[in-house]
């Protein structure tokens, strides 16, 4: 893949091959224009220049996906565009909450509460499909927004797996909403910081949860979603922040949104740091830091929700070819349904087949490291 400068890229205009970011996150498919809001944002998260092997084109490129992009970017392009419909209006309207808090301080609490239950009542009618479909989603105006909708949608599905009682459930989602409104009052440099933070400025950082707490405090929120909004960035071993509690000293809806807000942050960029991409990820670095950053029994509740291999993550099987976990298995979390993307020689499949990974032939060995993923990637990649 070619590097193109942030620069040079033009407003309405479109590339024959998607864009990547870090080589590794798909921010553009071919039949998608360049925006300005893409550009900006680019800029504030000071990066210089994308990948692509593709060309610019004034017009929408008339090429039929290939099979890998069509495995990745199948559920936000088709089977879930509804779904991804959805969260980006819940986006919007979640973006100008935080916005008037910014300015005033203030959360219209009736209005929030309403919105809150739209929310619910949306999500739960196919809590699976909104499961997968947010986790396509790479990029947006703001990651805050972003990553507070996607921490709700995972929060109400943990409340569903324990039973909580469906008022719990919306003081839980206000609460995951909301978990990051802290930040309003942190100017944007300094938690968009691409690098490493200066003392003062993680010093800044570890006390927006305190913030949160007191603007939804004022504005007349339960004491359950105060809290939990305090409490989210808490470890269940102790050393987490503000208040280093541990165990089931910390409020369940803490103990809730630290993990869902903790795979959320894990399985998406990361623009205010550098080495984002150098991190284990997703279930798997959840399981790791079971019993250090978060309560056991959420790490075993989480697995059985997402699959230790969540949608879109590359794997090696097997009989050594790699595929794409494609749906989550709801009888074995451990054995998601996957796409093929090579066959065992390591030819690209070019006709497509989805196989259950319970089948001793198409077991999944391990996760493909970043290198392994991007070299995939190039073979359906490369230029005719």
């Amino acid at each position: 893949m070619d590097k193109v400068p942030v620069s040079q890229l033009r407003v309405n205009t479109y590339y024959t091959a998607p864009l990547f970011l870090d080589g590794r996150y798909i921010i553009l498919y071919p039949n998608l224009p360049i925006t300005r809001d893409l550009i900006n944002r680019l800029n504030e998260w000071r990066y210089t220049d994308i990948e692509t092997s593709g060309l610019p084109s004034e017009s929408i490129p008339s090429l039929k996906m290939n099979p890998l992009l069509e495995s990745v970017s199948e559920n936000s392009d088709d089977s879930f565009s509804h779904e991804n419909d959805k969260l980006k209006s819940f986006e919007s309207t979640l973006s100008r909450i935080y916005d008037i808090c910014r300015k005033t301080g203030k959360i219209d609490y009736n209005a929030f509460f309403d919105f809150a239950k739209n929310f619910r009542s949306t999500i739960a009618e196919s809590i699976q499909n909104y499961l997968s479909a947010q986790a396509t989603v790479v990029f947006s105006s703001d990651f805050l927004i972003s990553q507070s909708v996607r921490t709700a949608v995972l929060a109400l599905a943990i409340s569903e797996t324990l039973k909580i009682p469906l008022y719990r459930q919306l003081e839980l989602i206000s609460a995951a909403l909301l978990h990051k409104i802290g930040m309003v009052k942190i100017p944007k440099e300094i938690y968009l910081k691409r690098g490493a933070l200066s003392e003062k400025e993680q010093e800044l950082i570890r006390y927006y949860p305190v913030l949160g707490a007191r603007i939804l405090k004022s504005n007349d929120f339960s004491n359950e979603v105060v809290q939990g909004v305090l409490e989210h960035r808490e470890a269940y071993d102790g050393s987490g922040y503000p208040q280093r509690i541990s165990g089931e000293s910390i409020s369940l809806f803490g103990r809730i949104l630290n993990i869902a807000s903790s795979f959320c942050a894990m399985t998406a960029a990361r623009p205010y740091r550098a080495d984002f991409k150098k991190e284990p990820r997703g279930v798997i670095a959840i399981l790791q830091n079971a019993k250090k950053d978060y309560d056991p029994n959420l790490c075993r509740v989480l697995l059985m929700i997402l699959s230790l291999y969540p949608v879109g993550t590359m794997v090696l099987l097997k009989n050594n070819s790699a595929g794409i976990a494609f749906k989550v298995n709801p009888n074995d979390p451990r054995a998601p349904f996957v796409k093929l993307l090579t066959d065992p020689a390591g030819k690209p499949m070019m006709s497509e087949r989805i196989v259950d990974t319970r089948s001793s032939e198409f077991q999944v060995v391990r996760v493909l490291t970043d290198e392994e993923s991007r070299n995939i990637k190039d073979l359906f990649l490369k230029k005719p």
